[in-house]
């Protein structure tokens, strides 16, 4: 179902008004109530509908910076092998110097901190924000990096969609934080697009990896990844997690239950919930097994049968 839909069929299921006269207040708290509870499903377990994030991206130095929407990278290859996860803390300590290491062919990739951008600039700039939306003019956006060597920070009072461009030229941006918008902020320096920061988000987070070697050529990366939460914003968005959704519409109704101080409907709604996450979950699991199967088997002598 979209969101219109849920929340409509949840508030006249519970009884706080008709399906189809919700009032723009009560409509606004139940979206922030059926995102809490969709965000703490989304985490529980990865459904499949987490994992297809594919993407092919362009190598040509030592660290890549993921898409906003990428939450953790699950496997890396090139054309011709796949790149194995190492420990950076265990590399730093044992073997340092792999860190200036250059190849032809990279092997192994880590995670490093989330990037609070996509791009650092180029050179020292001044940082410009924008909104996509009109009404965004309350507010500041928070730019903290290096400038002239020195760290230092800037804030820049937003403007609804009309630029608004710092005093100050920042060599690296080491974060970006805001309140909550109504719009999608983008953050540039000159005419390069640095990030993007979404209107639920605080800070500017993007997925960050190093690739050992470095490659001394451009190397096209295939990535298989988990997606970050998909927020509902809009009334035609929907669950993506299909499999979890009865139980997510359940534990919603038992957050608007305990809004209107129905403590035991609440508890009974969640305890029919837990009962359909779970058995969402076994299923997964089972999808799970039937996707790691393999007839013929595949063995340590490749595969059995083969010629």
């Amino acid at each position: 179902m979209q969101v219109s839909d849920i929340i409509a069929t949840a508030v006249a299921k519970v009884g706080l008004a008709p399906a189809d006269a919700v009032p723009t207040a009560l409509y606004a708290l139940a979206l922030k109530f059926l995102n809490r509870v969709y965000e703490d499903v989304w985490g529980l377990y990865p459904f499949r509908d987490e994992k297809v994030v594919s993407l092919a991206v362009t190598i040509d130095e030592s660290e890549m910076v993921f898409p906003e929407y990428v939450e953790a990278v699950r496997s890396l290859r090139t054309a011709d092998r796949g790149l194995l996860p190492l420990n950076e803390i265990f590399l730093s300590d044992t073997l340092p110097e792999v860190f200036d290491d250059t190849g032809a062919n990279p092997t192994n990739f880590w995670n490093l901190p989330d990037a609070p951008v996509q791009t650092q600039p180029a050179s020292a700039s001044a940082i410009t924000v924008v909104s996509d939306a009109t009404g965004d003019t309350t507010g500041s956006v928070r730019v903290f990096g290096t400038v002239s060597d020195l760290e230092a920070h800037e804030d820049l009072d937003l403007n609804g969609t009309n630029d608004v461009t710092g005093s100050l030229s920042f060599s690296e941006i080491k974060a970006i934080s805001k309140p909550e918008t109504t719009g999608r902020i983008t953050v540039t320096a000159g005419a390069t697009t640095l990030g993007t920061l979404a209107p639920w988000a605080d800070r500017g987070a993007y997925r960050r990896i190093r690739i050992y070697p470095e490659p001394t050529d451009t190397v096209t990366a295939y990535v298989e990844a988990l997606r970050r939460f998909p927020r509902l914003t809009s009334d035609h968005d929907t669950i993506l997690i299909h499999r979890a959704e009865s139980a997510i519409v359940d534990l919603f109704e038992a957050e608007l239950c305990e809004y209107d101080e129905r403590g035991e409907e609440a508890a009974a709604k969640r305890v029919a919930a837990r009962e359909r996450l779970l058995l969402a979950m076994e299923q997964e699991k089972h999808r799970d097994s039937e996707d790691n199967r393999t007839f013929p088997a595949v063995g340590f002598f490749g595969i059995r049968g083969a010629v």
